[in-house]
C-alpha cells in the first residue's frame, strides 16, 4: 500500500512541461480572443505584440534572454505610462480592456511552467468577455463561443502527456462547450432584460470628461 502511494505521488508531482507547439496555440488563442477588439486598440500594442511573442518563443526554445522581475518592473511601468497617453486615463470600458489585454500580453514573457500557460488562458476567458461590453450580436457569440472552444482544446493539449491527438481534443472541447449549450439557451430565453448596455456602460464612461459638472 505505502509503494502505490508513493508510485501515486512520483506520478502526480510529475508536472507536463509545455513545448514549442503549445505557446503556438496559446498564441493564436490570444489572438483569437482579442481580434474584436483590433480596431479600438492603439497601433503601437501591434508591434509591442509582435516583439513579446518573438521574444517568448527564444525563451521556449532555449535561446533567447529570459527578462528578469526588475526589466519585467519597468516594462510594465512603460506600457500602463503609454496607455495613459493614448486614453488619458486607467479607468473605465475602453482603457479598462486595452490594460487587461497589455497585460495579459506582457505575461507571454513569464511562461515558465503549466500554471502560467494556465493563467493565460483564463486571462484570455475574460478578455472575451469584455467584447459583450461593445457588443452582444449573436454572431458576435458564435465567434466568442467557437473562440472558447479553442482555449478549451488548449488546456486539454497542456495537460495531456499524449499531445499527438489535436483533433480528438478539439472535438472533445466542441462536445464539453454544446453540452452547456442548452442551459446557455435557457437563461438567455427566462433572463429578464436590463434596459442599456451591458453592465451599465453603454459607453465609455469616462471618456470626455473633463474641469467640473455642470451642476452643484
Amino acid at each position: 500500500m505505502s509503494q502505490l502511494k508513493t508510485k501515486f505521488h512520483i506520478s502526480s508531482g510529475q508536472e507536463i512541461q509545455p513545448d514549442r507547439q503549445a505557446l503556438l496555440a496559446l498564441i493564436c488563442a490570444f489572438l483569437l480572443a482579442v481580434s474584436p477588439h483590433l480596431t479600438r486598440l492603439p497601433l503601437w500594442l501591434a508591434g509591442l505584440a509582435i516583439i513579446v511573442f518573438s521574444w517568448s518563443y527564444k525563451i521556449v526554445t532555449a535561446k533567447g534572454y529570459k527578462p528578469g522581475s526588475i526589466l519585467r518592473f519597468f516594462i510594465l511601468i512603460a506600457v500602463i505610462i503609454m496607455l495613459f497617453n493614448y486614453y488619458h486615463t486607467l479607468l473605465g470600458r475602453d482603457a479598462g480592456v486595452a490594460m487587461l489585454i497589455a497585460l495579459t500580453l506582457l505575461k507571454f514573457l513569464e511562461l515558465k511552467n503549466q500554471r502560467d500557460y494556465m493563467i493565460v488562458v483564463f486571462l484570455c476567458m475574460f478578455i472575451i468577455l469584455t467584447s459583450f461590453l461593445y457588443s452582444q450580436s449573436i454572431w458576435l457569440g458564435v465567434y466568442l463561443l467557437a473562440v472558447v472552444i479553442i482555449l478549451f482544446t488548449v488546456m486539454m493539449y497542456l495537460n495531456h502527456r499524449v499531445r499527438h491527438d489535436l483533433s480528438g481534443m478539439l472535438k472533445r472541447a466542441a462536445s464539453l462547450v454544446l453540452m452547456g449549450l442548452p442551459i446557455a439557451v435557457l437563461l438567455f430565453v427566462l433572463f429578464p432584460r436590463m434596459p442599456g448596455g451591458l453592465f451599465g456602460l453603454p459607453g465609455d464612461s469616462h471618456s470626455g470628461l473633463t474641469g467640473m459638472s455642470d451642476t452643484m
